[in-house]
Formats: C-alpha cells, sequence, structure tokens
C-alpha cells in the first residue's frame, strides 16, 4: 500500500516538475517579447507582475521533486 502511495505521489510530483517547466519557458517568451515590443515603443502591459507571479508559481512547483530526490536549493542574495 505504501509503494502505491509512494507511485502517486510521485506521478503528482513529475506533473508538477512539468507545468513549472511550462510557465518557465512562458515567462522567457513572455520578457523576450516585452524587450522586442520596447524596441518598438509599444511594451507588454503588466510584464513585470507575470514574471514575479510566475516565478512563484516555478518555486513552489518545482520545490517538490526536489525534495523528492533529496536536491539542494541554492539562493544567492547579493
Amino acid at each position: 500500500m505504501i509503494k502505491a502511495f509512494q507511485k502517486g505521489v510521485y506521478g503528482i510530483t513529475r506533473v508538477m516538475e512539468a507545468v513549472a517547466g511550462v510557465i518557465l519557458v512562458f515567462m522567457v517568451v513572455l520578457t523576450t517579447a516585452d524587450v522586442i515590443m520596447r524596441a518598438f515603443g509599444r511594451p507588454i502591459a503588466g510584464t513585470y507582475e507575470i514574471v514575479a507571479f510566475g516565478a512563484g508559481m516555478v518555486i513552489g512547483f518545482a520545490f517538490p521533486i526536489t525534495a523528492w530526490v533529496r536536491g539542494m536549493i541554492f539562493v544567492d542574495v547579493p
């Protein structure tokens, strides 16, 4: 029974990892599009807030798989 539970939890963490990856790619595309659009004088409104919210989601969705594989998280604060 425990093995089945662990397998289910691992499956959920893998899905969360995939969602984090999709959000991260979206953030990169949005930031790139905003920079390009700024060159034409038409920046995308709210990009900073969307990217900040996305960063929180990426951290939240990536943390479970990191804990599962006993990974380390390093934050460098300047």
